[in-house]
């Protein structure tokens, strides 16, 4: 694997809550030059309601 890949993996991996996970994508979003950035997740189970959830760093939501 590519470093940069081993070091983002293992930083997702050391995080506590989602709103670090948002800071973690948020930070070469902004180097990138994008105004905002956002993620969501689905999680696999229940299989019957599996839950989203979106998160974004501008409160526009």
């Amino acid at each position: 694997m590519d470093t940069w890949n081993e070091d983002l993996l293992q930083t997702f991996q050391s995080i506590e809550c989602e709103r670090q996970a948002l800071a973690i994508v948020a930070e070469p979003a902004r180097k990138l030059e994008f105004d905002c950035c956002a993620y969501g997740l689905r999680m696999p189970l229940p299989l019957t309601r599996p839950k989203s959830v979106m998160f974004s760093d501008k409160q526009r939501w």
